[in-house]
């Protein structure tokens, strides 16, 4: 009987523990069927095509991809949770991108929208590289005056780079402040513009060649055997700045870009800390109607802990995202709050360093990745995050 009752025991704890190996997988993972539906810009009609659906679980970082879209809509079932949303398609000869972050998943069959925004034309000019951190001296002093942005024809035919500026923010990667009014799904707010000069065919680009636009077009390694040499360069930014205690170098023999508009009164540069935000735009307007019919003021409340936030306001320069040909926003992890594009701009951002004055930052750039099946072709995603190798060795330095 004693016999019995053991191996009646032994039955039962087999037969639990084949019902424990075979329990529902999902019990701990409920899920959910999602309908995605794209919505078009107002005004905009047809069906996207070659759509790329990315979700994000904030969770686990699982990723889950979803391609197959009819009449813009998809199904897709998904662990309930939080999750980022990234979208791509194309119309006609237009691409379009979406971005929803922090989507609550966590009903059964639910249905989320993904606005669609109009993304730029592809066959340009693109930021292949900035070099914003500066070099070191063999004292291991911060070298400064080299900073460099190359623009690359990524396209199968010539441009022309007249009337193309370089565009800074005016706002921060690394702060978190509310502007009202807020434009930014319009505009690109700038504090500084400085634009390619010409008369549109004067300055052409091949198909796969790049454009040094630097600070000071000079051969650095006269000051800093670390540096290289941009007296070749095809452009520089220059200031004529009124005090003497901060002047800048020109090279006569190396255009200067036009200045249309600068935050500082003396010499701009790049944020080599990398807080900023830069794009290209191609500016559609003369430089008088720009100034006239494009300021942006705008106010925020500057907070400081342990005191009652203060009303602060200021003013820049707005360019519509229509102008905009690429944009690339800069961070580091640390300290990083938001990105200061549209999405349909740029989604993502890279960096130099990973914390405030890293001095691992210096003597790095960020450069846009090539295509893996063609070297010649550069990686245009408007996401900075995929794009973009980080903490890159410069091209002047390889």
């Amino acid at each position: 009987m004693k016999v019995f009752t053991k191996l009646s025991l032994f039955l039962l704890m087999g037969i639990g523990i084949v019902a424990t190996g075979c329990k529902d997988p999902n019990k701990d993972n409920p899920q959910s069927q999602v309908t995605v539906n794209l919505v078009l810009p107002e005004g905009t009609t047809g069906e996207l095509s070659e759509v790329s659906c990315n979700f994000t679980n904030l969770n686990t970082t699982a990723k889950t991809s979803v391609t197959e879209f009819v009449a813009n809509s998809a199904i897709v079932t998904l662990d309930k949770g939080a999750y980022t949303v990234e979208v791509s398609g194309k119309l006609d000869e237009y691409s379009y991108v979406g971005l929803a972050e922090n989507i609550s998943i966590m009903e059964d069959n639910q249905t989320i929208e993904i606005q669609m925004s109009l993304g730029k034309i592809s066959g340009d000019l693109v930021i292949a590289e900035i070099f914003f951190t500066g070099t070191t001296t063999p004292e291991n002093e911060q070298y400064s005056g080299d900073q460099y942005i190359r623009l690359y024809n990524n396209s199968d035919d010539t441009v022309y780079a007249d009337g193309v500026a370089i565009l800074e923010s005016a706002f921060m990667t690394v702060d978190d402040y509310t502007y009202t009014p807020d434009i930014m799904s319009e505009y690109f707010s700038a504090d500084a513009v400085y634009v390619i000069p010409g008369d549109g065919d004067d300055h052409p680009v091949a198909p796969r060649s790049s454009l040094i636009i630097c600070d000071q077009a000079l051969d650095h390694r006269e000051a800093n055997p670390n540096s290289f040499d941009l007296s070749g360069a095809d452009f520089e930014w220059y200031d004529d700045s009124p005090n003497p205690n901060f002047l800048d170098t020109d090279n006569p023999d190396v255009p200067n870009l036009d200045k249309w508009y600068s935050y500082t009164a003396t010499v701009w540069s790049l944020h080599n800390r990398g807080f900023r935000s830069y794009a290209i735009a191609r500016m559609e307007t003369s430089k008088e109607e720009f100034l006239a019919n494009n300021l942006y003021t705008y106010n925020y409340e500057l907070v400081v802990p342990g005191y009652d936030p203060f009303p602060m306001d200021g003013e820049a320069y707005k360019v519509p995202n229509e102008w905009i040909i690429d944009a690339v926003n800069l961070s580091i992890s640390s300290m990083f709050q938001q990105i200061c594009t549209d999405p349909s701009l740029d989604r993502g951002w890279t960096h130099c360093g990973e914390q405030d004055h890293d001095e691992n930052r210096y003597n790095k750039s960020v450069m846009r990745k090539s295509d893996s099946q063609n070297k010649f072709i550069l990686i245009d995603s408007n996401n900075s995050t995929e794009d973009f190798e980080a903490d890159a060795v410069p091209f002047f330095l390889r």
